[in-house]
This record gives structure tokens, sequence and C-alpha cells, in this order.
């Protein structure tokens, strides 16, 4: 089977952990899936087992549409790829996302697959469709950390995030503190700095350096489930608007790692086996 990416960022290490999450978790379920992404004209993006494609070459390649979240203000783009997969006949599926931008456009919905990132989500979505969607845990648990069970390098992590300003980050710094940069272009850098060492590495490599981390100080979603997958505390230093996606990270701050990525295939399942469900009618 053929899937495309029709959402997210690969520049940003959020967008490509949901992506790298959605693609470990569908090989497992069919073995010779097949991967492209459609990206911002801007990026210049490179991923080992998702080449970017252009608009025209990913319909003509696509089995299934894939939507990960990411580009989460862009709900023109998103009508447009609704009106795609209608025309084409083309499975569409949000998978496991908190459908923030969305849930202003109830139209959205008809059509596709919706998989709600969390109980909270799910119950936003239900409030304006009338219907409630499967819910499943965010992609990004099913990323594989790279140097899992190393010892503990640093005793607290920061991540930060450019729209997310204002928190009181240096009440926090100690002296064995590091920065994992989740963002970055051609060495500029799209998040505000800590006066401390910075690290950036692939995202297995982000995971795998908080798993090693005694804590994690973090205005970004996805490195805050990589604290929760290595049952690291976990300190949220966002104000974020949209407080029920939040509601749902915290809610997986009570499962074991086995539960969180049990959860995280049940959006992979729904990727695999759309050609048996039925698409939303509202």
């Amino acid at each position: 089977m053929n899937y495309l990416f029709i959402s997210g960022s690969m520049k940003d290490k959020g967008g490509l952990a949901m992506m790298q999450g959605a693609i470990n978790g569908i090989k497992f379920l069919d073995p010779h899936a097949q991967f492209a992404a459609v990206v911002a004209k801007e990026e210049e993006a490179e991923h080992p087992d998702c080449p970017v494609v252009t608009m025209k070459d990913g319909i003509r390649f696509a089995d299934r549409f894939l939507d990960v979240g990411g580009r989460c203000h862009d709900s023109l783009d998103r009508r447009r790829w609704v009106g795609r997969a209608r025309r084409k006949d083309i499975p569409l599926i949000w998978m496991s996302q908190s459908f923030a931008p969305m849930l202003q456009n109830r139209e959205l919905f008809i059509g596709t697959i919706p998989i709600a990132r969390g109980s909270s989500s799910a119950k936003k979505v239900e409030n304006i469709t009338g219907r409630s969607p499967v819910v499943a845990a965010d992609l990004s648990f099913l990323v594989i950390p790279k140097g899992w069970g190393e010892r503990v390098k640093y005793e607290r992590a920061f991540t930060t995030h450019i729209k997310k300003t204002g928190q009181r980050w240096n009440d926090h710094i100690i002296e064995d503190s590091i920065q994992i940069v989740w963002k970055e272009d051609k060495n500029r850098l799209h998040e505000p700095m800590l006066p401390m060492k910075q690290y950036s590495g692939t995202v297995e490599e982000n995971f795998g350096m908080i798993a090693n981390c005694g804590a994690l100080y973090t205005s970004r979603y996805q490195a805050a489930c990589a604290a929760i997958l290595a049952g690291k505390p976990l300190m949220l230093m966002t104000a974020e608007v949209n407080a029920f996606k939040y509601h749902d990270l915290k809610a997986f701050r009570r499962m074991s790692k086995e539960q969180l990525r049990a959860s995280a295939m049940l959006s992979c399942v729904a990727a695999v086996e759309a050609g048996k469900m039925n698409p939303w009618s509202i």
C-alpha cells in the first residue's frame, strides 16, 4: 500500500516525530508499505523512508492520504485535500491529532476517518459533529529513541518554542542542563536559545537524549511525549490557548510505555485498514 503524508513539516522535529511514528507503526502492520510526502514549497526536506514529491505525483502514488497534524492553522489546505480525496476516492485519515483549527468547520470531517489524540480532543469533535471518533495516543510514542538506556547525561533538559515565549525558564536552569533544539534551518535557529549547551540530532537522537536526562522542561508537545515515553519527570512550560490538547497530554502520563504504544497503534490500524472502514457522514 502507498501512503502519502499531506501535512506536517519535515523541518520541525515535532512534525517529523509524528511522521516517523506513523511510518514505524504502519510498517509493522504493512511490511511492504511505501511512503511519500507533500511538503511546503519553502522546505528542503529529506527522509530516508519518505521522499518528498510534488502534489501531482503524490496523488498518482497514493492509496491513502495521511494527515498527522502540523501546519495547524491552514484549514484552507485541509479543505482542498478533503476535496481531492472525495474526487479520487482515496481514503483520508486524520491520524492522532487534536483538531484545534478544524473545530469551527465540521465539513472537514465528512468523508474522512478522524482519530482523536485523547478523550478531551474527542469530546471537542463530538460537540460539533455529534459523533465520537476513535481515540489514540500521539504518534510520536511510536518513535524508537536512539541511545535508550544510557546513563543520565544531564540533570535537566529544556526545549523551547518560538511562539510560546515569556515563560520563566531561568528559574529552572541549573549548571548541569542542556537545551535540545527542535527546529533549525541551515544553521538558523527557530526557537529561543537559553544560556546553556545546545544539542540537535535526529528525531530518534533527540528522543534518546531526553530519555537520558533527569527531567524535561518543555513548551513542545512531542518533546513532552518523549519524556512521558521514557518515564521522566516533566514540567510543561506553556500557556497554550488550546488547553484541551494538553489535558490529553497529561492523561498520557498515567499510561505505561506499552499502553502508550498500543494506543498510538490504533491510528496506524485505521490507516492500513481504511478500506474496510466507513468514512464519516454527518
